[in-house]
């Protein structure tokens, strides 16, 4: 596993890239992407999901591709399908829809993959269904720009005549997508490190710092992957077309992306143009590189974050972290502590009081070890007499539980033993 570099070319401490350097890659399948991606802007954080699972097939779980695609779990579960599905834009295929529990082997990922339309073993339409159900797809959707996308995604060539009538964006720009179409159609896996396709797959990356929203944002990683990561020349009506946005959100974008030296502005007659610096500014053969590439400081933050809370849904998993955690939570801490006997140990009294969580944990852990293992439903340990509601852990499934070790548990904690 290739470790990845920050701005100074140095490895990070600690820090290893999930990429492997030889994962494969399909160049037809990222097109498509693309061309789907320009029929249908408004497509975009599905086809941002999508070009992550097709460059990234290590991506499982609505933490893991939310992370990825700078998006909230929430919002990737909203995006997935049902399982068998397909989502809104049918850009993703649901494998499996996943699910959650406390319980570890309960759990399951969520599952999504590209829905190409060229079909696959798995994907609803089969492999020999992509001409009639591309043709059928194509003629349902919107074409913004006429019928020169179709010749474009049939043939890989442009429509001759008045580019900006037929079109709605200037002719330079659709050589540029063709253009753009023949690099990425060379892609066939990601290549040694600081190779054209390395340098190319990791700027496209949607996890890099770049396309988050308080830098460049999602509608530069679009258009950068319209253009394969190129410069491009652009008037802010092209803009409107190519992302599908309107007037007042361009003007915003144009201005935001001024002001991260991402643009140069210059006027032709009347005419404002703009060009978009993406080779120039994040790629290493650019004349303005910054040092970035890949930069993915905010991901491994986050990664970090739920390595954490994995850790904790981990412990609370366990009869020992049930109750350490409904003896430090805030809303059932007073109640455990008014819920103690008299006579309970008064160290565990003395935890409690404090309310350290993993300290409590620690101290049931090393008395289970000693007395034997500990019952294996946390609801059974923290049974109170007349309480039928209130505590999380009364929803999880009742296991068969040892009612020696039931009993010991008990006398550790000071609750009364009948007999």
């Amino acid at each position: 596993m290739k470790q990845s570099l920050n701005s100074s070319g140095q490895i990070p401490p600690g820090r290893t890239d999930l990429q492997e350097s030889s994962e494969r890659v399909s160049g037809r399948h990222l097109n498509e992407i693309r061309e789907r991606l320009l029929l249908q802007p408004e497509a975009r954080r599905e086809a941002t999901i999508a070009w992550a699972l097709e460059t990234h097939s290590f991506l499982s779980g609505t933490r893991g591709i939310g992370r990825w695609c700078h998006m909230h779990k929430e919002t990737v579960q909203q995006i997935a399908g049902p399982t068998g599905g397909t989502s809104d834009f049918k850009f993703l295929y649901t494998a499996t829809r996943g699910r959650s529990s406390v319980i570890e082997e309960e759990r399951e990922d969520l599952e999504l993959r590209f829905n190409s339309l060229a079909g696959r073993t798995w994907s609803p339409l089969g492999p020999s269904g992509y001409r009639q159900s591309s043709a059928q797809y194509l003629s349902e959707v919107p074409m913004p720009s006429g019928g020169w996308t179709l010749k474009v995604l049939e043939e890989g060539k442009i429509q001759k005549g008045n580019g900006r009538i037929v079109a709605g964006i200037g002719e330079g720009l659709i050589e540029d997508l063709v253009l753009a179409s023949e690099e990425i159609g060379k892609l066939k896996d990601w290549g040694t490190p600081r190779s054209w396709s390395y340098n190319l797959l990791t700027l496209l990356d949607p996890a890099n710092d770049c396309w988050t929203e308080e830098k460049l944002g999602k509608a530069a990683w679009h258009l950068a992957v319209l253009f394969a990561g190129q410069d491009i020349l652009v008037t802010a009506k092209d803009l409107q077309y190519l992302l599908g946005l309107k007037e007042r959100m361009v003007r915003y974008l144009l201005a935001h992306w001024e002001e991260q030296g991402f643009l140069v502005m210059e006027k032709v007659g009347r005419t404002k143009v703009y060009t978009l610096l993406f080779h120039s500014v994040l790629s290493p053969e650019g004349c303005m590189y910054d040092g970035h590439l890949g930069d993915k400081t905010k991901l491994y933050a986050a990664m970090g974050r739920d390595a954490k809370e994995r850790a904790t849904a981990a412990r609370r998993g366990t009869p020992e972290g049930a109750i350490a955690w409904r003896a430090a939570n805030p809303r059932t801490r007073q109640a455990f502590l008014d819920e103690l006997p008299e006579d309970a140990d008064p160290v565990w009294r003395e935890l409690v009081e404090r309310g350290d969580e993993v300290e409590m944990y620690e101290h049931l852990v090393v008395q289970a070890e000693e007395a034997g293992s500990a019952p294996s439903t946390p609801a059974a340990l923290v049974e109170v007499k007349g309480r039928t509601s209130g505590s999380p852990l009364q929803t999880q499934p009742a296991r068969e539980v040892d009612p020696e070790a039931l009993t010991a548990m008990k006398i550790r904690l000071g609750i009364s033993v009948p007999g």
